[in-house]
């Protein structure tokens, strides 16, 4: 099948399971049609599943490492938990102390990691013109430079 045909018998095949009512299971390694055609996926490693949830909590909130590589594109920054409340916390990187607007409940000096995702990010070399500080990430070698993903960045627990 050609991919604008694929597309239109995916939706085709929703829009029957949904007017029928049944519940059905789709197992597919294919990322996309994971995320249009289920109303829930588990993502799975080795045959552990790793995360279940609506496609957009699974993209937008991973819970692990893992699953925010493997679902879609993300840049991690890897560095220590440095600030830990309840609404927001801080990890220092060898790029940046970055601050993320929700807290983790982890130990400080934890090994973790900060995902980005690219369509999230503004990059510019102007400094913004009005950052929040919960969120600002502040790069220290190039101090002109800002990348703000207020809303979107996801910290993560190093995985065991």
């Amino acid at each position: 099948m050609d991919k604008k045909l694929r597309e239109q018998t995916q939706f085709e095949l929703v829009n029957i399971i949904e007017s029928v009512g049944v519940t059905c299971v789709i197992v597919t390694h294919d990322q996309e049609e994971a995320m249009t055609m289920a109303a829930r996926i588990a993502v799975m490693s080795h045959g552990r599943i790793m995360q279940i949830g609506s496609p957009h909590d699974v993209y937008e909130t991973p819970n692990c490492r893992f699953v925010a590589e493997f679902i879609g594109d993300a840049n991690l920054l890897e560095g220590k938990l440095t600030l830990d409340k309840p609404d927001q916390c801080e990890v220092q990187t060898p790029q940046a102390l970055i601050h993320v607007g929700h807290g983790i409940t982890g130990v400080l000096g934890a090994e973790v990691a900060v995902a980005i995702r690219p369509e999230k990010s503004i990059s510019t070399w102007m400094r913004p013109l009005k950052v929040s500080m919960r969120y600002k990430a502040r790069c220290a070698k190039l101090p002109t430079w800002a990348a703000t993903a207020p809303t979107m960045w996801r910290l993560l627990m190093a995985s065991t």
